[in-house]
């Protein structure tokens, strides 16, 4: 136990440096905090992204942290997952491809006696790239405004969930995440005289390093109905925060391709900013049934399908919109759908009649979700469809397990006119657990 706390600590320090990359090149990132919503588990994305309604003993869902008190008992699971996107921006016929492929967490979670599930990790909180251009006419001459943007946040969090009815047909359970949020957003503007015969210009500067605390809630009510399906309610409630951080303001003139040639000509350092969180709420349900094959054996083999509803809304007041500096926000909504087939869930048990096919998890998915910007009068929204799969690996009795996933969407105002940006994912889920025979907190006994 001491090595596997040991290993996780050790790769969550190592994976802040890769963090720190950019993860975003959508101009969609410019607005507010930035993207919070490209980050999302191999499994779940699979399934619309679907997140938390998805209650699986060998799946750790850090999305709703009611959640941990579910897993196998004994069994710690480890969970890395890597986000890959290639985007095609198009501006009135104007492509511009581009792509990006990060890590966006590691997390671990296991239970502590019957009722108690623990979680540690560290996930991508929010993330900005992008750079945006305009020109101006000015007498004989135009002026290039160029703008950009870099960075990105991370969470480092704990989890707790518990149970508050645990009966054979009847389970609530209730959790929480608390996180301490770190990174650097960097935004820039550049002014530039194009028929001029060196680049020289002015450029505004600012620099929010976030460090802050930052929580959710979660519920979860899960109700058997006979002996072969279930119903499952799930809720994720974030309230309303004030984000703290630091920020640096500069504006220089000098060489713009030369940052060493820069002249300050004013600076604003260690400010304290607080930037407002708008409250989210996400609901859901998921419908389980199991049934028998005809066409398999007399044993016990029974298959399952699930069927998953998720619906967020989220929500500005005037305070966040001033107190962020980007004007009138929209509030969003979004509608997920997601289907899943286990042609064999006893794969374990029945890991020498069940083939390949048979204990691989089928995912399909559809997400529609209604973002807080306008263009050109029209609202944008973000729609797309997913596909993916869940192996688990069997070898050595393992709950450990490899998810795939593929998603197309695109995030437009959907008017034939303006900017869209047009996409395809590929995430990547791995979910690792100790074989059969290394269970966690159970006392040996001598015989």
């Amino acid at each position: 136990m001491r090595n596997s706390l040991f290993v996780v600590l050790l790769t969550i320090s190592t994976f802040q440096t890769v963090f720190a990359q950019n993860t975003s090149i959508s101009p969609f990132s410019s607005y507010g905090l930035g993207d919070r919503s490209s980050f999302y588990h191999g499994t779940f994305t699979g399934l619309g992204n679907c997140a938390i309604t998805y209650f699986d003993s060998t799946v750790l869902n850090y999305y709703n942290p009611s959640s941990y008190n579910t897993l196998s008992k004994g069994y710690p699971i480890y969970s890395l997952g890597l986000n890959t996107r290639y985007t095609k921006l198009d501006d009135n016929g104007n492509k511009n491809p581009g792509i990006t492929a990060i890590p966006d967490h590691f997390a671990m979670a296991f239970t502590l006696k019957k009722y108690l599930g623990f979680a540690v990790g560290l996930r991508a909180f929010q993330s900005r790239g992008y750079e945006i251009s305009d020109r101006i006419a000015a007498g004989t001459d135009s002026i290039k405004y160029t703008y950009l943007g870099r960075g990105g946040t991370n969470e480092v969090f704990l989890g707790l969930s518990t149970d508050l009815i645990n009966l054979k047909s009847t389970r609530l359970s209730i959790g929480g995440n608390l996180g301490y949020v770190f990174g650097t957003n960097i935004t820039e503007r550049q002014s530039l005289l194009i028929t001029a015969n060196n680049a020289i210009g002015g450029v505004e500067w600012k620099e929010t390093k976030m460090n802050t605390l930052h929580y959710e809630l979660g519920a979860n009510f899960v109700q058997k109905i006979g002996k072969k399906s279930s119903l499952i309610l799930a809720s994720v409630y974030e309230p309303s925060q004030k984000l703290s951080g630091i920020q640096n303001n500069y504006l220089f003139y000098g060489k713009i391709n030369d940052p060493e040639l820069y002249d300050t000509l004013t600076a604003s350092t260690n400010q304290s900013v607080k930037l407002n969180l708008a409250s989210k709420i996400q609901l859901g349900g998921c419908y389980q049934v199991r049934f028998k094959d005809a066409r398999k054996d007399i044993s016990e083999r029974y298959s399952e399908i699930n069927l998953h509803v998720n619906y967020m809304s989220s929500s500005w007041n005037s305070d966040s919109n001033n107190t962020n500096g980007i004007g009138a926000f929209n509030s969003t909504s979004s509608l997920q759908y997601g289907l899943q087939y286990t042609p064999e869930i006893n794969f374990m048990d029945n890991s020498v009649k069940a083939n390949f096919i048979e204990r691989i998890r089928y995912r399909a998915g559809y997400y529609k979700i209604s973002l807080p910007y306008t263009i050109d009068g029209f609202r944008v929204h973000d729609k797309g469809f997913t596909l993916g799969f869940g192996i688990p690996i069997v070898s050595f009795r393992t709950l450990s397990s490899i998810n795939f996933s593929f998603s197309k969407g695109e995030r437009s105002n959907f008017s034939g006119q303006g900017y869209k940006e047009q996409y395809v994912g590929f995430n990547l889920g791995i979910c690792l657990a100790p074989s059969n025979f290394d269970k966690w907190f159970v006392k040996r006994k001598l015989d």
